[in-house]
């Protein structure tokens, strides 16, 4: 029996119940109409063009158009992507670079540790890998942190939602971790101790200092001390972010013997819990400066 239009929309709504959500760059839109076609959900004579046509304008399948809303100069100011069965947005911000995962603030939302979803969504494309020679010297730690921490400026924006794409360290994506959504979709993000380091190093993908101690808290009972000593050392950063972690962990509870793990790295320099602390204390313990509020 040859398919009417009315039929094969039908069909399609049906097979699409069955499958998780999915997000296609144009590409992918392309190969997904072929296998549709194969499988004879569509009719063969259907030209791309007209079921993309179709398909959108009936709302089975959606077009998503996501705009660079940020300082940068991108080569592309818009995306457009194709999506079916979505009802959040991590798969749209995961499909705008190859290669990248979720981290910070949407690392924390999908690890539990934050309740509600933040409206900018933290993706994470690694650099290729550079080399690091510089010496880490107490002058050189006080110079850089006594400046504003750097933030990325590409953001695009989806409906109410908006996507800061990073562009992290070379480290081989290690730590992340695929995970089931409710949705049924597979998302790419950072475990969860690469997250609470992730963290540290830039406070503000998660609302800044104000919310570390917080999280910490919550985090205490779920979290591998060791492992993040582990991935600490395999991330291999040049600032001792550990007496932050240190710091942090007794702030929130610890048991001493745990944080006393991160105290065995060293205390070498006077460090900074954040970037430009304008009315700091210091803790000789962790030979830490943080924000008098916390």
């Amino acid at each position: 029996m040859k398919q009417t239009q009315k039929n094969w929309i039908s069909d399609l709504r049906i097979y699409l119940k069955d499958i998780p959500p999915n997000v296609f760059n144009q590409p992918e839109f392309e190969i997904f109409f072929r296998k549709l076609r194969l499988e004879k959900v569509i009719p063969y004579q259907l030209s791309y063009d007209n079921f993309r046509t179709e398909v959108t304008k009936s709302d089975i399948i959606r077009q998503n158009k996501i705009k660079h809303v940020g300082k940068a100069n991108p080569i592309k100011k818009e995306f457009i992507r194709y999506s079916h069965n979505l009802s959040f947005p991590f798969a749209i911000g995961l499909s705008l670079r190859s290669k990248s995962y979720l981290t910070h603030s949407s690392a924390l939302f999908l690890h539990g540790l934050i309740e509600k979803l933040t409206k900018t969504i933290y993706v994470n494309k690694e650099q290729s890998a550079k080399m690091s020679t510089n010496e880490l010297t107490q002058e050189g730690i006080d110079r850089a942190f006594s400046n504003n921490a750097r933030q990325s400026n590409y953001i695009w924006k989806w409906g109410n939602y908006r996507f800061m794409l990073l562009n992290g360290k070379q480290t081989g994506n290690y730590e992340v971790i695929d995970i089931k959504f409710e949705t049924g979709e597979t998302l790419q993000i950072t475990d969860l101790e690469r997250t609470l380091i992730d963290i540290v190093v830039r406070p503000h993908y998660c609302g800044g200092t104000k919310n570390l101690i917080e999280i910490y808290s919550k985090a205490n009972g779920k979290v591998s001390v060791k492992k993040i000593i582990k991935t600490l050392k395999q991330l291999d950063y040049k600032y001792p972010y550990h007496q932050s972690i240190g710091f942090l962990m007794e702030r929130s509870g610890f048991k001493k013997r745990d944080y006393n793990q991160l105290k065995d790295l060293g205390l070498d320099f006077d460090f900074y819990l954040n970037y430009f602390i304008k009315n700091k204390k210091f803790d000789a313990n962790w030979k830490l400066y943080y924000p008098r509020e916390i």
